[in-house]
């Protein structure tokens, strides 16, 4: 869930509940995802307000709902967004004439990747896949009937 372009590090989800899957990724749900972007030179607040506002794409406008400069590097901002498109944050960022020298993500939804380094995993508790599967809007594990 949430694929990677190979230049991308970060969260993704694995699992075998397609349903939930399937929601996760859909637009209609608006899942949050927030990356840490960093660019060869600070981006300005005019640059900031366009991607607040939505940089037009070949494939319709992009935006980020949140945009937050790193309080300790300058050339690093964090982008909260709900699209999901191919490459989005790259191009946005391309189409501003900014150069992104590397791209992580690290929230999707609830959750985040704080403490978990490149390469490790974990499994979920099972109050973070309930968290998951209500906001997507299917039930909690518990209540689902078992056959």
């Amino acid at each position: 869930v949430g694929r990677l372009d190979r230049n991308t590090t970060g969260l993704i989800l694995l699992t075998n509940d397609g349903d939930l899957a399937n929601r996760l990724m859909h637009p209609s749900y608006k899942v949050r995802k927030v990356y840490d972007v960093e660019t060869d030179r600070m981006l300005t607040d005019e640059e900031l307000g366009k991607i607040r506002t939505g940089i037009p794409l070949e494939d319709g406008p992009a935006k980020a709902y949140r945009v937050s400069r790193h309080p300790q590097y300058l050339n690093v901002v964090t982008l909260s967004m709900h699209e999901g498109r191919n490459r989005v944050v790259r191009r946005m960022m391309e189409t501003i004439g900014v150069e992104v020298l590397s791209l992580d993500r690290v929230g999707y939804g609830p959750l985040q990747k704080k403490g978990l380094r490149v390469g490790r995993w974990r499994n979920l508790r099972k109050s973070e896949i309930n968290e998951l599967r209500k906001m997507v809007r299917l039930l909690p594990m518990d209540r689902l009937s078992r056959s």
